[in-house]
């Protein structure tokens, strides 16, 4: 299979030289790794990469136009409207559209608040078993999702920039399965609901603790992700269909060692770790006659 100028030879060409050059220029207090010639000269630069440095240039301004066109007035009613009411199905279809503009932080922001404004929801309509059947099967989505947003950030930097953010939200929803039960009255939250609390806060502190683990010790992990990348080398295989996004991100991380951007690098070697394939030879059987 031709890829497109990058052989298999010189990708495996090319960790072999992360590896001999990256690895000995290591220690904690400088991050360093040369990549083979053909990445410096390389002007490959993924479509994705490009569109996301820009991004957050237009979601500003594409915030401005909803919000003439919709108006403010009309933006703050909906918000303003209850799970418990029958019109939340408005209030939804806005959030919808609202998260879908914007920037990464204050959309997490946004999904706390709706799970929490539906979790306070929930106190209220214990008298109302469909109702509060309801509100609990949506909040429990909105909590795996706000789970697996997180999770799915593969950059450590953004994670440490949201940790403040994030170990505050998930102390306020910890509180909720904590409740003194001799002070409480009827307003607490079921079982189930509490146990998908536990779970979320659980996955949302294992991201942030991870995260901050890197940060400590990024020389370390770039080190073991060189290693995984290049011990053997004969057996190294990728997704044919990465080959160039492969040789984008190893361009990348090698300028972001150089910068001294460690978590920046090892997020790249992360998602090049991602597109190796498995390879597993299975030993003959040899057949006795």
């Amino acid at each position: 299979m031709e890829n497109k100028g990058f052989t298999n030879e010189e990708l495996i060409s090319t960790l072999q030289s992360l590896k001999d050059e990256g690895i000995s220029g290591f220690n904690q207090s400088t991050v360093k790794a040369s990549v083979f010639n053909k990445i410096n000269k390389s002007e490959v630069k993924p479509v994705l990469m490009s569109f996301n440095k820009y991004i957050n240039v237009f979601k500003p301004v594409l915030a401005s136009l909803v919000v003439l066109f919709l108006g403010y007035g009309g933006l703050k009613m909906a918000s303003s409207i209850s799970p418990l009411s029958p019109l939340y199905v408005v209030r939804e279809k806005t959030d919808k559209f609202v998260l879908t503009i914007l920037p990464e932080n204050k959309k997490i922001e946004k999904k706390f608040d709706i799970a929490n404004e539906k979790l306070a929801a929930i106190k209220q309509s214990e008298n109302n078993p469909e109702k509060l059947n309801q509100i609990s099967e949506s909040v429990k989505k909105d909590l795996g999702e706000i789970a697996n947003d997180i999770k799915n950030i593969k950059d450590p930097k953004k994670i440490i920039a949201l940790s403040e953010t994030l170990e505050a939200q998930t102390e306020n929803l910890q509180k909720e399965t904590n409740l003194n039960i001799a002070v409480t009255t009827n307003s607490t939250l079921p079982s189930d609901i509490k146990e998908t609390i536990k779970q979320t806060t659980e996955d949302i502190l294992a991201v942030v603790y991870g995260a901050q683990d890197k940060s400590t010790n990024c020389s370390q992990y770039v080190q073991d992700r060189i290693t995984s990348l290049t011990e053997n080398p004969d057996l190294t295989f990728f997704n044919p269909d990465k080959y160039m996004e492969v040789l984008g991100l190893l361009k990348e991380a090698k300028n972001k060692l150089e910068n001294g951007d460690c978590l920046g690098a090892l997020a790249d070697l992360d998602i090049v770790d991602s597109y190796k394939l498995n390879i597993v030879i299975q030993p003959v059987e040899e057949t006795i006659e």
